[in-house]
């Protein structure tokens, strides 16, 4: 089964309509293919909810008018997309492969398309592997390996610029698989990943409701891969997603004022060296076999 996650707050119910509805437009056949999405209503979380009983409803009618399966549910016992991502990858089977998509994403309706077909070639022979689109030039170079060559030379903080459906929905070449020599990503842009690895490496509950599961990923997979485990990150070169910014200055209004990220970060290293161990545990109990 492949799944998409969403996990959304009653302020973007919108921005999740408009995600349904290019998933809608996506040329793909709809078997073993699944959204399991998340509206969030705990008041805990949120500061305001504006029209509550029009967002519940709009959420519903997104979801059942989906041309892939949506398994939806409202919550409100979840604090933020880490606790819906934490139950569906521990739902997950190991064979699987798990999609995390955000709604404030927005992408070429040939993306799913092409990323179906390139994990189902991966699938035959890889168990740990990350999918990943292409972007443009964002605000540091440490994003430059996912720069499509359309963009490279442009000036640092040239997302700010950009027409965002024009961008991702214009064609800049013939979709190609590659392989990329780190890995580098952001959890909610389409990111693909084999259930089997997301399984291994998990977010620990000290991470919390929101905050750097991608970054403590993406240091698992590097360690992993130094230990001459067979991990790798594939690129969709061409395929170009863009995620729409405006929308941190409305979570600011919307979302009361936490520390989740701030106390996460704290947890980081522990938690690296706690994933250290049990590779290393795993190698030794390997070879000792």
């Amino acid at each position: 089964m492949i799944t998409i996650i969403i996990h959304i707050f009653p302020h973007e119910v919108d921005d999740y309509i408009r995600v349904i509805g290019k998933l809608n437009e996506s040329k793909i056949t709809t078997n073993g293919i699944e959204i399991k999405s998340l509206l969030n209503i705990n008041k805990k979380v949120l500061a305001k909810i504006d029209n509550v009983e029009e967002s519940l409803q709009k959420y519903k009618s997104a979801s059942n008018n989906s041309r892939i399966t949506a398994d939806n549910h409202i919550s409100d016992k979840y604090q933020g997309v880490n606790d819906h991502r934490r139950d569906c990858i521990s739902a997950s089977n190991k064979n699987d492969t798990l999609i995390f998509l955000d709604v404030d994403l927005y992408f070429n309706t040939n993306y799913l398309m092409n990323l179906l077909k390139y994990n189902s070639q991966l699938k035959v022979d890889n168990d740990y592997y990350v999918i990943t689109p292409q972007i443009v030039r964002l605000w540091d170079k440490t994003w430059d390996i996912l720069v499509n060559e359309n963009f490279i030379d442009e000036d640092l903080g040239f997302y700010n610029t950009i027409d965002l459906h024009k961008t991702t929905s214009s064609c800049y070449g013939k979709c190609e698989l590659i392989k990329i020599n780190k890995f580098k990503w952001a959890g909610g842009w389409f990111t693909c990943m084999s259930a089997k690895l997301a399984k291994y490496i998990g977010i620990p509950n000290s991470l919390g409701p929101y905050g750097p599961d991608d970054t403590h990923m993406m240091n698992c997979c590097e360690y992993l891969k130094n230990n001459n485990i067979n991990v790798n990150q594939f690129v969709l070169k061409n395929l170009i997603v863009c995620e729409d910014r405006t929308l941190c200055s409305k979570n600011k209004k919307y979302i009361s004022p936490n520390r989740y990220r701030q106390i996460a970060s704290t947890h980081m290293t522990k938690e690296y060296n706690n994933f250290k161990k049990r590779v290393n545990a795993d190698i030794y109990k390997n070879n000792e076999s």
